[in-house]
């Protein structure tokens, strides 16, 4: 069993900038080491908690794609001190909508307002990279406090949440005096806290994702004007069912590239989005859009074929010692590219209502509010998800439950930043 003894404040040296802590300090037990749980990891060690982490993969293969770092995430990244340097972020300053055939803008708007409006400015960053600087963040000692410590290899099979103990895959049991579930979409704490599994349906759609070089791209005669001299830019290629997204990571060398489409009969229905794809199928599947995205198409390299599957907004997040957070509580479609972002905000409530904590007895009562605090917003987020920034007027019915106010229907992106 882990020693669950308190240290007072008086034990720290110094405190960090996220905010000054008092009272006593938590043993925490992560299940999941991926953005959710990296993000926690950082920031609960920041307020003086002693955190540890518990990983089933090894971190051994370099997986994934680009994201979209929003400004709503801002503001928790720089109370980590998050390296934008570090991790080859790039600040978006424009998008633009392509009619898919003919490559006419139907829509072009700036954004390099962002930080001036909303804050902070929207980042695309590699999902690598974003992993490897919440890492260093998380496993770095932070003005005198310690290190998270990091268990690779090591699956939980179990949780009690009112014991607050783990269980592994060893057969051994971890006690601690909070829990957190950050083990994504099949999450085995969610089954715990729930009760049951959260039901997921297939909304219809697939998404191809993959990534090209740069430079490959430049030096095609079709694909170059595609991506000579632009700036940063969300672009979108759409007709009335399918639509082709790409944008810059890793300082420009590398183009991210998401592909969405009606599912076919035959797809899959797990939710793997490391499944192989054909480029075969890419190509077949677009082969009615402009000539040169037809082009990129062609030299796709690790395709990866995504079914997207919907999970309706859950009213419990928390029971007893145990919190589940990220993919975990509200796993989201890509349409916003919210995702990280929500797991990111998800980290900074934690961090604020675990901090200045006077007995070990408060602990239900603060998850429950970070539950409570959270859960509309997300939720929202989650059905926004499932449409494109100006396809609101699919979802706003919906999500009228879980948002307090008007939602913006038949908007533009740089409207849908607003809400």
């Amino acid at each position: 069993m882990a020693n669950t003894e308190m240290a007072t404040v008086e034990d720290r040296a110094t405190h960090p900038p996220l905010c000054r802590p008092s009272g006593v300090f938590l043993n925490v037990g992560i299940v999941g080491a991926g953005i959710a749980g990296l993000a926690a990891a950082a920031a609960l060690s920041r307020i003086g908690h002693n955190v540890e982490l518990y990983e089933r993969s090894q971190f051994s293969n370099e997986v994934g794609a680009a994201i979209n770092l929003g400004p709503n995430a801002g503001p928790v990244l720089e109370a980590l001190g998050f390296d934008h340097e570090r991790a080859r972020t790039m600040s978006v300053a424009e998008g633009i909508q392509y009619e898919a055939s003919t490559l006419k803008e139907t829509y072009h708007g700036n954004y390099e307002h962002f930080e001036y409006q909303y804050g902070a400015p929207w980042f695309f960053v590699h999902r690598v990279d974003l992993h490897n600087e919440l890492k260093t963040l998380a496993l770095a000692p932070s003005d005198g406090f310690p290190a998270v410590k990091l268990n690779l290899s090591t699956p939980v099979v179990d949780v009690n949440c009112e014991a607050g103990t783990l269980t592994l895959a060893d057969g051994s049991t971890v006690r601690k005096d909070v829990i957190i579930g950050a083990d994504g979409v099949h999450s085995i704490v969610a089954h715990r806290v729930l009760g049951k599994d959260i039901p997921a349906a297939s909304v219809g759609e697939c998404a191809f994702r993959f990534l090209i070089p740069t430079e490959t791209l430049l030096q095609n005669e079709t694909t170059r004007p595609l991506f000579s001299g632009k700036k940063t830019a969300l672009n979108i290629a759409a007709t009335c069912d399918r639509r082709l997204i790409w944008y810059p990571c890793r300082n420009g060398d590398i183009q991210n590239f998401v592909a969405l489409h009606p599912a076919k009969d035959d797809n899959k229905d797990d939710e793997d989005w490391q499944a192989d794809g054909k480029i075969e199928d890419l190509i077949q599947t677009f082969e009615k859009f402009h000539p040169s995205l037809v082009e990129v198409c062609r030299n796709a390299q690790d395709l990866k074929l995504w079914k997207l599957l919907y999970r309706a907004p859950i009213r419990q997040w928390s029971k007893g010692k145990v919190i589940i957070i990220g993919d975990a509580a509200h796993p989201m479609l890509p349409h916003q590219g919210q995702g990280g972002n929500q797991a990111i905000e998800d980290a900074g409530a934690l961090a604020m209502l675990l901090s200045e904590l006077q007995s070990l007895e408060d602990v239900p009562r603060r998850l429950e509010l970070v539950q409570n605090i959270r859960r509309d917003r997300a939720g929202a987020m989650q059905i926004l998800s499932n449409a494109g920034q100006d396809e609101a007027h699919r979802v706003e019915k919906d999500a009228m439950a879980y948002v307090h106010g008007p939602i913006p229907s038949n908007l533009r992106a740089s409207e849908w930043m607003r809400h």
